[in-house]
């Protein structure tokens, strides 16, 4: 099963990725609008460089705070996800060991290997099993590839 910390990794990743790609044209607009105040004479320089550093600020604090809560708060909703699927699992007393054993949903962040009966994770290659160990620190690249060929759609 991969590791909590690479799991926390991959959110985080997924999470900053999606922020990247963010639409920021309510922000030109912002830009637009402001330097038409200074060619009206309605607000000096000065103030239009203060309220464009203070709305960039405003924005980029939103970004921190949701690349903090963010995935922490995406494995929470995994690990209750988890928690209430074992629940279910115990309550119904199924025999996992059993060949007619088919889960009739699988957990959308679960760990497929655990969700399946052991025959059917014996059966996987070795390469696709979840046994991986924290061996230090991990490769986002490909992950941060996915994150970045995703497109930005406008506002309809």
């Amino acid at each position: 099963m991969a590791s909590h910390a690479a799991r926390q990794a991959a959110y985080a990743e997924l999470v900053a990725g999606l922020l990247d790609v963010r639409d920021v044209s309510a922000q030109e607009r912002f830009d637009i609008e402001v330097e038409r105040l200074v060619d009206l004479g309605l607000m000096t320089p000065d103030v239009a460089r203060s309220v464009r550093l203070l709305q960039r600020h405003s924005v980029r604090a939103v970004v921190e705070h949701a690349q903090v809560v963010l995935p922490a708060t995406l494995m929470a909703l995994e690990q209750a996800h988890r928690e209430q699927w074992m629940a279910n699992e115990a309550d119904n007393d199924v025999d996992h060991s059993s060949e007619q054993y088919y889960p009739e949903a699988i957990a959308p962040f679960g760990d497929v290997a655990d969700e399946m009966p052991s025959e059917v994770a014996d059966e996987m290659p070795d390469d696709l099993t979840d046994d991986v160990t924290d061996d230090g620190p991990v490769d986002l690249t490909a992950r941060r590839l996915l994150v970045a060929g995703l497109t930005l759609l406008p506002d309809p």
